[in-house]
C-alpha cells in the first residue's frame, strides 16, 4: 500500500518534470493544433467546391505565405530606409530644435549634445562590425526562430491532413 502510493506520487512528480521540459516543444504542438483546427473551415469549403483535402491545405498554406512574403516586402524596406534617414538627419533635428527653443539651445550647447550625436552616427558601422558576438547571437535566435517556424508549419500540414482522422 505505501509502496504503490510512493510509486505513484513518483510517476507523478516525473511526468510534471518531463512536461516541464518539454514545455517548448508542446507548445509547437499547440499552437499548430489551435492553427490546423482554424483551417479547418476553410479546407472544407474547398473541399467542397471539389479539391482533395492536400491540395486545399496546400493552397491555403501557399496563400498565407504569399500574404506575409508580401506584407514583409511592402513594410520592410521603406522602415529601414526610415530609420537610416531619421538616424543621419538626427543632429540637424537637435539642431532645429535647439534654435526654436531657448531652453534646449541651452542644454545643447552646454552637453555638446550635437557633436555627440554626430560622433554617435559615424561609429555605428564600426560598433556594429565589432561587436560579431552580438552579431552571432541574434543570428542564432533568428535560425531558432525560424527553425520554430517551419516546426509548427510541418505539424499544422500535418494535422490539417489527418483533421478528419483525428477527430473520428
Amino acid at each position: 500500500m505505501v509502496f504503490r502510493n510512493v510509486f505513484v506520487v513518483a510517476a507523478a512528480l516525473l511526468l510534471i518534470y518531463c512536461l516541464y521540459a518539454l514545455r517548448s516543444l508542446l507548445m509547437l504542438v499547440f499552437i499548430a493544433l489551435f492553427l490546423a483546427v482554424g483551417m479547418d473551415p476553410a479546407i472544407r469549403r474547398l473541399q467542397g467546391w471539389g479539391m482533395k483535402r492536400g491540395q486545399a491545405v496546400a493552397v491555403i498554406l501557399l496563400g498565407v505565405v504569399a500574404f506575409l512574403a508580401g506584407f514583409f516586402a511592402a513594410v520592410v524596406p521603406p522602415l529601414v530606409e526610415q530609420v537610416t534617414e531619421f538616424a543621419t538627419n538626427l543632429p540637424e533635428y537637435v539642431q532645429d530644435l535647439a534654435q526654436n527653443n531657448e531652453r534646449i539651445r541651452e542644454y545643447v550647447s552646454e552637453q555638446d549634445i550635437a557633436e555627440r550625436l554626430q560622433d554617435a552616427t559615424k561609429d555605428i558601422p564600426s560598433q556594429i562590425g565589432s561587436s560579431f558576438g552580438t552579431v552571432l547571437g541574434v543570428a542564432g535566435s533568428v535560425l531558432a526562430s525560424l527553425f520554430n517556424g517551419l516546426t509548427v508549419l510541418v505539424l499544422t500540414i500535418y494535422f490539417s491532413l489527418s483533421f478528419t482522422k483525428m477527430r473520428e
